[in-house]
């Protein structure tokens, strides 16, 4: 049982949001906008803030906003959310298999930021607000 419910909770994650909400919002794929990408950042950017606020809901939302707003750097909001969240089933005492399962997310998570962290680093990260150059 354990395993079909890991099974499902992978095909959940699977489902590219941002491009579910930009078509179901009107606005196309978004994969051909902005930045190129379906994470949330872009949506926001290219579809204004009423595209995510119904749908946008993750567990590690208040980290992420105090995040965004204080260094308005989504993708460090993201990075650190994920990683939070990451230990925060570790420290509540979850099963092994949840544990794993979301360092592993977190894992993934920072790895597909890392353009984001070299940009970060070099001061040259685009921050909430800001128009992305064009891909």
């Amino acid at each position: 049982m354990k395993f079909l419910g890991l099974v499902a909770v992978y095909l959940i994650g699977s489902i590219p949001v941002g491009f579910v909400i930009s078509r179901i919002g009107g606005g196309g794929d978004i994969r051909g906008k902005g930045s190129g990408t379906s994470g949330a950042t872009n949506v926001l950017r290219t579809m204004g803030p009423l595209a995510l606020a119904p749908k946008a809901i993750v567990p590690a939302l208040v980290v992420w906003l105090v995040l965004a707003a204080a260094f308005r750097y989504v993708s460090l909001a993201s990075i650190v959310g994920c990683v939070v969240m990451a230990i925060g089933v570790w420290l509540f005492g979850y099963p092994h298999v949840y544990v794993a399962a979301a360092a592993c997310a977190a894992v993934l998570i920072v790895w597909r930021h890392h353009a984001n962290v070299k940009r970060l680093l070099s001061g040259t990260e685009s921050r909430l607000g800001q128009r992305a150059p064009a891909a």
